[in-house]
């Protein structure tokens, strides 16, 4: 099996999240081939020294390790296995990564498709933010077999400064689904915090200062504090909807109900 570096390397879906992502891999001397929908992004990688191809098939037909970004379930089986997909290109012995945030059982069903012919595919969920992304200090999620997180491993350093195998595949975005559903949790928090400081005549840049650098700061606080609008914060609000399904869909919701219960609440925010 060829090493990470030996590699050639493939990404489809190149947006908010994934752009960050592949635009490091360029940056860290990787020879790319991208596939993205958005003229922009087409024009960006291919100015930045990427190849830029029409179709994930094309991406799959030159690559033997590529990198899957795009925005849900239905997307991820296309990109995969459509009739255009990276399946109907991609030679034995390659290795397919998928960072979209999925259910698990999207991931296991693939692993077993692709694995009939004979492409590993490995669930390596993101996390970090878009700030991150662009710093490589991102949080990887790996689920797979220890011959394809290998190879993970000496290509996401790109992007990563943090990377877990938490077990076969499907592992990975299990992992994620707990981490998003505690984010959306101290989002509620954090948006309900400043409604609280509101309502007790506190200015809002003064509270800001105090939670984000004291006891109480987090990670979304941060982030719903430097947040423009309330419309960016029912746009990330709904986004986040799809992630909170995902761990409901994938356990017992018993342990995680106080989980659920507060992360659920989000979407009380989100106005049509």
């Amino acid at each position: 099996m060829a090493s990470g570096k030996q590699r050639k390397l493939g990404f489809v879906g190149a947006g908010n999240q994934g752009g960050p992502l592949a635009m490091r891999l360029v940056q860290a001397g990787h020879q790319l081939t991208v596939f993205d929908l958005n003229p922009k992004v087409q024009e960006e990688f291919a100015a930045a020294g990427a190849t830029v191809v029409d179709s994930a098939a094309a991406v799959g037909a030159v690559c033997d390790f590529v990198e899957v970004c795009v925005v849900d379930d239905a997307g991820v089986k296309e990109v995969v296995a459509g009739p255009t997909g990276l399946l109907t290109t991609m030679a034995p012995g390659g290795i397919i990564a998928i960072h979209s945030t999925v259910l698990p059982t999207t991931v296991q069903a693939l692993a077993e498709q692709a694995a009939k012919q004979g492409v590993n595919l490995v669930d390596a969920a993101v996390t970090g933010g878009e700030a991150r992304a662009r710093t490589g200090e991102m949080v990887v999620m790996l689920g797979g077999d220890d011959a394809g997180v290998a190879v993970c491993r000496e290509i996401f350093p790109a992007f990563a400064k943090t990377m877990v195998h938490l077990g076969g595949v499907g592992a990975g975005q299990k992992a994620k689904a707990i981490n998003n559903a505690i984010m959306c949790a101290n989002f509620v928090l954090a948006h309900e915090a400043y409604e609280v400081g509101e309502a007790l005549g506190l200015d809002k840049d003064a509270l800001a200062q105090v939670i984000c650098n004291g006891s109480a700061a987090s990670f979304s606080m941060t982030v719903r504090t430097g947040l423009p609008s309330i419309k960016s914060f029912e746009y990330g609000a709904f986004l986040l909807k799809k992630d909170v399904g995902i761990l409901r869909d994938s356990c017992d919701a018993t342990p995680a109900k106080q989980i659920l219960a507060v992360a659920d609440r989000l979407q009380g925010y989100v106005h049509d």
